[in-house]
């Protein structure tokens, strides 16, 4: 049994890859297994801080290296990640805070990356999609292993397991469609055709999210998560909004600032980050009535069963906003130093090592809090 399961992996990975070298070919997005979810678009009084467990918080020791303030933070072993683009700097640190390593630098050599698109992680290695068309591989350790040129960089790029890379365009992007894959530097799939002219939107967050042999990628204004897996992409999560999903004469605008006029005069929603293990997903919302204030909605889901809770009027929830990822059932974040005296007020209670409470209060570091359910 186990030959013949190598052997249908073999077909099967032959198969994705000689699509590729043949032929480039527009993919129908599978709707077959689609989940939809009705949310529950309101303000409620219910506090993120009672869904929370325990929670480990660590100090990153920022004397060696020094983060800013918008920080992509991923796991890379037992290590964390932190990707800080406006300075150009991707720094590892120990899962205790410590400053280990730089992971390659800033510059035009040709192990240097000059502006980073965005970051993933693969086992122990870290790929760096720059501009201007550079991929770039380093070890954990930051020693470049490996580097090539490539002209089909989008807003955001990934690579498969079977060594598809997977980018995203966005609404305004130089192809036809807002997602294709490479092999080899030649194009296999493409998906999801643009739509007239409207912007891309720039939130700042990661568009995709990887888990297990999938990644789960968000669409600016789509109220659904799609999912590309073994070679193909589909509707993965549909998120019922009501009145506050986009409407879709919001995209029969030719001029993609009379489209952007359109959306800020009606109430409107979008999705701004989704993160997911076996057993948890969590999706946080931009709600944006057209005559209130605009407010979050968080969704956390544990075994299929969906909570919302929103923040009370002028409170300040610090771990509400920075969710970042799961990894081995628990939920992490990244809290900047302004967050440090609310999360100390707010959470005391639930912090394992209170040791370290004192720093956390008189911390002008970043704290990452690793919380339980």
């Amino acid at each position: 049994m186990p030959n013949c399961k190598n052997r249908f992996y073999l077909v099967r990975r032959f198969c994705i890859l000689l699509s590729g070298i043949l032929c480039s070919c527009v993919q129908q997005v599978s709707q077959s297994d689609v989940i939809n979810i009705p949310v529950r678009v309101e303000k409620t009084d219910e506090a993120f801080i009672e869904a929370a467990g325990e929670i480990d918080a660590v100090v990153i020791d920022e004397s060696k290296c020094l983060l800013g303030s918008e920080i992509g933070f991923y796991p890379l072993g037992s290590d964390f990640l932190f990707v800080d683009k406006k300075n150009h700097r991707i720094s590892r640190f120990s899962s205790n805070g410590l400053f280990l390593n730089e992971i390659g630098h800033r510059g035009n050599g040709p192990s240097e990356y000059s502006y980073i698109l965005n970051v993933q992680v693969h086992n122990d290695t870290v790929i760096v999609f720059s501009l201007p068309d550079k991929i770039l591989r380093y070890s954990a350790e930051g020693e470049c292993i490996g580097t090539k040129n490539n002209m089909h960089l989008g807003l955001s790029s990934l690579f498969d397991k079977d060594g598809l890379m997977v980018t995203y365009y966005g609404y305004t992007g130089a192809d036809s469609h807002r997602i294709a894959a490479y092999h080899e530097g030649k194009e296999c799939l493409r998906c999801l055709p643009l739509k007239n002219k409207v912007m891309s939107l720039d939130l700042g967050n990661d568009l995709f999210y990887g888990y297990d042999d999938a990644y789960y990628l968000l669409d600016s204004y789509v109220p659904s998560i799609y999912r590309w897996r073994e070679g193909a992409l589909s509707e993965y999560l549909a998120f019922d909004l009501g009145k506050y999903a986009i409407k879709d004469d919001f995209f029969e605008f030719k001029d993609p600032f009379k489209s952007a006029e359109y959306l800020m005069s009606s109430d409107y929603s979008l999705i701004y980050r989704y993160i997911c293990d076996s057993d948890h997903q969590l999706v946080q919302i931009n709600i944006h009535p057209k005559e209130k204030n605009s407010f979050v909605l968080y969704g956390l889901s544990e075994d299929g069963f969906w909570r919302w809770f929103t923040l009370p009027e002028g409170a300040d929830d610090p771990v509400s906003g920075p969710f970042r990822f799961y990894k081995d059932g628990c939920l992490y974040c990244l809290l900047g130093p302004e967050h440090a005296n609310a999360f100390f007020t707010a959470y005391a209670s639930k912090i394992n090592n209170s040791e370290i409470l004192n720093n956390i209060k008189n911390s002008d570091a970043h704290i990452v809090a690793k919380i339980r359910f």
